[in-house]
């Protein structure tokens, strides 16, 4: 995974890119408004734990197509 927060860009922009196609296992925790891109679908994926924002969700729902074992929560922003 590689996460982006570049102090030295003006427009604010932050976020992640995975790209991990053989992963086994996945725990993620993000509450930021920045994006979240799947490069790749993983497809080995046994077990995921996801604690991120509403606007992350789907991206990351559609790469794991075999998870055995899923802890979800969602963060949903009122002011959205």
């Amino acid at each position: 995974m590689h996460a982006s927060d570049d102090d030295d860009d003006d427009d604010d922009e932050y976020g992640c890119v995975i790209d991990t196609p053989s992963l086994e296992w996945l725990d993620i925790v993000d509450h930021r408004e920045g994006y979240c891109i799947i490069e790749n679908d993983m497809p080995k994926i046994m077990t995921a734990s996801f604690d991120v924002n509403y606007s992350h969700y789907g991206e990351i729902m559609r790469s794991i197509t075999s998870v055995k074992r899923l802890d979800l929560s969602i963060v949903i922003d009122m002011h959205m």
